[in-house]
């Protein structure tokens, strides 16, 4: 995968990660964004791929407030990128909507292993923010926590 289309599967997947907690978050959230990156936050071994690549130096690697240029240098190694990347909006920094980006370990430059690329994410899950404990469909909460037990 080139650079430039993993940048923009990664805005794209961004923009609806925070279209998705709108509908369940009370924070103020903006299209100006930073990715918390989580690396080889998967426990799969590397099956019998030969093109699938992995890097043990990145286990435990975490990185915060990446700029999406960051994250597409970070991430698209050679061509290849993580065959998953988990993402959520996390939290409000400043003005600033903050992601939880969690990767596969196995990378490939094969379109037909990246997980959501049937939904046209290519390798992007795009997932709800966290749910705090107890909460209902149609109740919002703030991303923070600062009043869990505030939930109009």
């Amino acid at each position: 995968m080139k650079k430039d289309d993993f940048t923009a599967y990664l805005l794209a997947s961004a923009y609806w990660a925070v279209r998705c907690a709108q509908t369940v978050v009370k924070d103020k959230l903006t299209f100006d964004f930073r990715f918390d990156v989580e690396l080889n936050a998967s426990c799969e071994p590397l099956n019998d791929a030969s093109y699938l690549r992995t890097f043990p130096a990145d286990d435990g690697k975490k990185l915060e407030f990446q700029t999406y240029n960051e994250v597409a240098d970070l991430l698209v190694r050679d061509a290849h990128v993580p065959v998953w990347i988990d993402i959520n909006v996390k939290k409000v920094v400043q003005g600033v909507t903050v992601f939880d980006l969690l990767c596969a370990g196995r990378y490939s430059s094969e379109t037909k292993d990246y997980y959501h690329s049937d939904r046209g994410q290519g390798p992007f899950g795009i997932k709800s923010p966290p749910l705090p404990v107890g909460w209902r469909q149609g109740e919002r909460f703030w991303l923070d926590k600062r009043d869990e037990n505030d939930l109009d």
